[in-house]
């Protein structure tokens, strides 16, 4: 028992652990139905149900019974399509209530209640070749876990040595950028004009990228 604790303590057990939760995920790509607001047709409408309801059923998968993170990418045919804001509070609600012409086996598809939406990432972009859906959902717990997941990671390459030592690095840049600016006169004196304007730009980039990141 103490090895598969050590396991789940280790990196390797919170990697195994993220790579279940992607199996949590679900996946819904359509590239045939024109992103709408609430203007989209009725036929539209049970187009799209149809199609969340036929990929859901492929990927055996069922409604959503709690809390849920979404992330929505679209592209429309139009320079003039709805906002992006309306656009997706449309497609919200056809992910919710079944229409009565739509084959599935629920009263509900992806989820019982857009109440349920507690993280939504939108994108959308306008006058492309052709429109496409792109829906990715997954548990809300899930995408929390993910975050410290990321957070762990970044942590620990922050603690890493050579990480460390390019921020000592940084920082030596960005002093020595000072130092050039204080003593502009006495750096002149030891190389020409063309020299110094190089290394002073050379520097000044490093302290740059230093402070902006």
């Amino acid at each position: 028992m103490s090895r598969f604790k050590d396991f789940m303590n280790s990196d390797a057990g919170a990697y195994a652990r993220y790579q279940k939760r992607q199996q949590r995920r679900v996946h819904i790509y359509i590239d045939d139905i024109e992103p709408q607001s609430k203007n989209m047709p009725g036929d539209d409408r049970d187009k799209f149900q149809n199609a969340v309801a036929e990929q859901l059923t492929s990927m055996k998968r069922s409604t959503f019974s709690g809390d849920v993170a979404l992330k929505i990418n679209l592209a429309t045919t139009s320079k003039d399509a709805p906002q992006a804001h309306t656009i997706a509070k449309n497609l919200l609600d056809l992910l919710g209530v079944r229409r009565p012409l739509v084959k599935w086996p629920r009263r509900h598809l992806l989820y019982r209640d857009d109440r349920q939406i507690q993280a939504l990432s939108v994108s959308c972009r306008h006058g492309e070749s052709s429109p496409t859906i792109s829906i990715e959902a997954r548990p809300f717990a899930a995408a929390l876990d993910d975050l410290e997941f990321a957070a762990e990671a970044r942590r620990s390459i922050e603690m890493s040595s050579d990480y460390l030592y390019e921020q000592d690095r940084e920082a030596d840049w960005v002093e020595r950028f000072r130092d050039l600016i204080d003593s502009d006169e006495n750096n002149n004196r030891y190389l020409d004009d063309k020299q110094y304007e190089a290394y002073r730009n050379m520097v000044r980039w490093y302290a740059q990228r230093a402070l902006l990141k």
